[in-house]
This record gives structure tokens, C-alpha cells and sequence, in this order.
């Protein structure tokens, strides 16, 4: 909708605004990274720490027993892992005399970009938690730390991603996707999840063999499957900037054209069945956002005594953990400078 207003400029002469009501579109949020942790529901009141437990299974034993006497039982082991529950809050403000006068309802729209807040930083601490995963890959089999990598993703890092996880029995988070009788499609093998930065795309797509969305039954911000990997790209997973080697033909923050520069190094989060684990109090819904409590504050007290300010606040609990180091795996690389 558009509304007339006549406005009187400081030259003095009149003019005409055709004023659009409506907010313009913001960037929505990008939500990824829900899908690499396991939920888990947890009931109110019972203090703030979770706690959780794996047996480890014992090694195979394939000695015989033909004789009278039994086995020694097994003394089992456990992995146990505990973690705080964190609390975390976000407030947008609007002011009185905006809400009061201006044409646009400023209120609905900071509830709009406090949601948007909200689901962004749950995204960041997912990262956050993941990409400090121990089982590190660089860019190449030669490079052991974060400030050598030099070159781009590739087809032997992900294979030795691959092999790693499977080797410690960790399981793929999507089932084999059968090729269609459609032109065009394909078939994806089971696959691991895979989240990286946008900047990592053109040399993900370089790939042999790299199966593009259009070619099977992708789902939302999925970008593509090579063989046993399915990706998914989000801004979240932003670099390390300047932690790498020196280098002019990979991004570098800073650095333009062939200037050489320290190279900027991005994260791929790659991740199989049971690897971390998201709590959610009770009676949350799936994504965790039913856990957010809400509140809208327009009433004066003694901080704000003639109401000059409209608080939208929310505020939730939350905890991402790391619950097998093995079965996920953080590969290290830079991108191609375009």
C-alpha cells in the first residue's frame, strides 16, 4: 500500500511523496545448523546442567570357549559429558515519539528483526560449538595447522573425511536418494552432512562429478552432493580471516586483485548421526524455538518515566555440545580469489 504525503522542503517550494507503507523485505535467516545437532527435550526445574552418558563398546574377543570354564565378564566403560545450560537474551527498541507519529508501524517490525536475531544467534552458537571440533582436516595431508593452508577444498580432504568418520563406525545423516525416471536427475548416495560459507561454492562445484540441487530432490539452502557428502551453505560459517598462509589467488581480507595476503580460512563443518546434540527445555517445538519467551514493554517506570521507549525483548536457554569427536570432522581450506 502507498499513502500521499505533502512535505514542504527547506528551499520552500512543495513536493509530492508517494510513501510505501510497507517495511522492505530484510535478509531472512539462514537455518542450517538445527539439522547437525540431535535434539534433546530436558523438564523445567531441574537445574542447569545436562548431563549425558555413552558406553563405549568393548573390543571383539574371538577366543574360543569349548572349555569348562566361562569368559571374564566385561567391566564396561562410559563416556559421560556435562554441560551448563546458557541463557541469552536480545531487546530492540523503538521509540515513543516514532511510534506515535511516523507512518510505519516500527513496533511489528522490531518483532519481525528480534526474530530474525533470535534465530541468527542460535545459528552462531551452533557454529561455534562445531567448528571447534577436534578432528581437524586441512587442504592437504602435508599441512598440520591453520596458518599453513594454502590451497582449496578438494576431492582427497573430503575423501579422508569420509574415511575417518566411517572408520570410527559413524553413520551418514541422509539415506540413499534413488535416481528418478525425470531427465536430468540423479541418484546421491547416503550421505554426511556438510555446512559451508558461500565463498567455498565455486571450488565445491569444481569438484568431478558434483551433483548440482537441480539434479535430485535437494532441500532448502542445500547446494549440492558429492559422493557421500551433501552440502549445505550458509553465511554463518564465516572464515578465520588472515589465518592462513600467504598466498594472491585464495581470498584474503584485505588484499585485492594479485596482491598476496594471508589467506582467509573457512571452516566446513561435516558431521555423521549422533555427533552433537542440542538441549531444548520441554514443550519447545522442533527448532528449539519454543523454548523463547517474549515481551513487549510499553508501560513507563521508574527507567523510562514517560515511556519514551517500546522494549520488544525475548530471552531462551540454550546448549550445544560435542558428543562424539569422531564421528564429525572440521575441514580447514581457502577459497579461490574471483
Amino acid at each position: 500500500m502507498a499513502i500521499r504525503n505533502d512535505l514542504t522542503l527547506n528551499n520552500g517550494s512543495d513536493t509530492d511523496l508517494m510513501l510505501h507503507k510497507e517495511f522492505l523485505k530484510r535478509a531472512d535467516s539462514v537455518e542450517v545448523f538445527d539439522r547437525f545437532c540431535t535434539p534433546v527435550k530436558i523438564d523445567r526445574k531441574n537445574g542447569d546442567t545436562f548431563h549425558a552418558r555413552r558406553m563405549v563398546n568393548p573390543a571383539v574377543d574371538t577366543t574360543a570357549a569349548n572349555g569348562t570354564s566361562n569368559k571374564a565378564p566385561r567391566a564396561l566403560t562410559a563416556l559421560d559429558y556435562t554441560a551448563t545450560i546458557n541463557e541469552y537474551n536480545e531487546a530492540c527498541s523503538t521509540a515513543r515519539r516514532e511510534n506515535d507519529l511516523s507512518s510505519y508501524d516500527s513496533v511489528s517490525e522490531a518483532a519481525k528483526v528480534l526474530d530474525y536475531l533470535v534465530r541468527e544467534t542460535r545459528q552462531a552458537i551452533r557454529f561455534n560449538v562445531l567448528k571447534a571440533g577436534t578432528n581437524v582436516f586441512y587442504n592437504s595431508s602435508s599441512i598440520s595447522s591453520r596458518a599453513t593452508v594454502n590451497g582449496t577444498l578438494n576431492a582427497n580432504m573430503l575423501e579422508r573425511i569420509s574415511t575417518s568418520i566411517r572408520a570410527a563406525r559413524g553413520l551418514p545423516c541422509f539415506t540413499k536418494v534413488e535416481a528418478t525416471t525425470k531427465v536430468g536427475t540423479s541418484g546421491v548416495e547416503d550421505a554426511f552432512l556438510a555446512a559451508l560459507h558461500p565463498h567455498l561454492v565455486p571450488d565445491l562445484r569444481l569438484l568431478p562429478g558434483f551433483l548440482t540441487r537441480k539434479e535430485y530432490a535437494a532441500e532448502q539452502h542445500e547446494v549440492g552432493a558429492w559422493q557421500d557428502f551433501r552440502f549445505f551453505v550458509t553465511p554463518t560459517a564465516e572464515a578465520y580471516p588472515n589465518a592462513g598462509a600467504s598466498s594472491s589467488t585464495l581470498r584474503a581480507t584485505g588484499a585485492t586483485g594479485v596482491t598476496a595476503g594471508a589467506a582467509d580460512v573457512y571452516p566446513i563443518i561435516v558431521v555423521g548421526q549422533n555427533a552433537a546434540h542440542a538441549v531444548a527445555l520441554k514443550g519447545a517445538r522442533s527448532n528449539g524455538l519454543g523454548n523463547v519467551q517474549t515481551a513487549l514493554l510499553d508501560k513507563a517506570d521508574k527507567s523510562d518515566i514517560f515511556n519514551k521507549q517500546i522494549i520488544t525483548a525475548a530471552q531462551w536457554a540454550d546448549l550445544v555440545l560435542i558428543t562424539c569427536q569422531e564421528w564429525m570432522a572440521v575441514g580447514e581450506v581457502g577459497a579461490s580469489r574471483l
